[in-house]
């Protein structure tokens, strides 16, 4: 009995001392690795292409790192464009087929539904750091690939960029 009484702090201290943050558990490890590993794997065991990119993402990682940001991105992917809300109206039109990606920006206010009222000119203004880096890793994109955690990376030219479905 006194041995567990001795080891029971000891336990906890363990349990709590290496506890990762939230952001981290978010974002498995596998699905962050570095653009080079990713263009590179060639392995057995690589995962498959997905059959389609369409879906709505979160943003979880840019170039091999999780998204540092203090607000989130949704990257939003239709039939043939890739937009996210950003007042610039940047947007991709986009070609896949078995993991091959081809990005192509699209002209401001294209990649809006036929629905949706037209928006006025682009804004001037910058974009954040980490929305500015998910914008180069997409303008050089040229495949994607699943992650182990059912993730997508899309990757090319040494930039990657890590999904998740929402």
């Amino acid at each position: 009995m006194r041995a567990i009484l001795f080891l029971l702090p000891m336990l906890a201290g363990a349990c709590s001392a290496g506890s990762p943050n939230q952001s981290q558990r978010d974002v498995p490890a596998d699905a962050l690795a570095t653009p080079a590993e990713q263009e590179q794997s060639g392995s057995a065991d690589e995962l498959l292409a997905p059959a389609s990119l369409v879906s709505e993402y979160r943003v979880a990682g840019v170039d091999g790192e999780p998204l540092n940001a203090e607000f989130g991105i949704a990257l939003s992917v239709g039939a043939d464009t890739i937009s996210f809300d950003n007042c610039q109206q940047i947007a991709w039109n986009y070609a896949y087929d078995k993991g091959e990606l081809t990005t192509s920006r699209a002209s401001a206010g294209t990649a809006e539904p036929p629905s949706a009222s037209p928006q006025g000119l682009p804004c001037a203004a910058a974009l954040p750091p980490a929305k500015q880096a998910m914008v180069e890793a997409l303008d050089a994109a040229t495949r994607a690939r699943r992650t182990q955690a059912n993730g997508i990376v899309i990757s090319g030219e040494g930039r990657s960029l890590t999904l998740f479905s929402q």
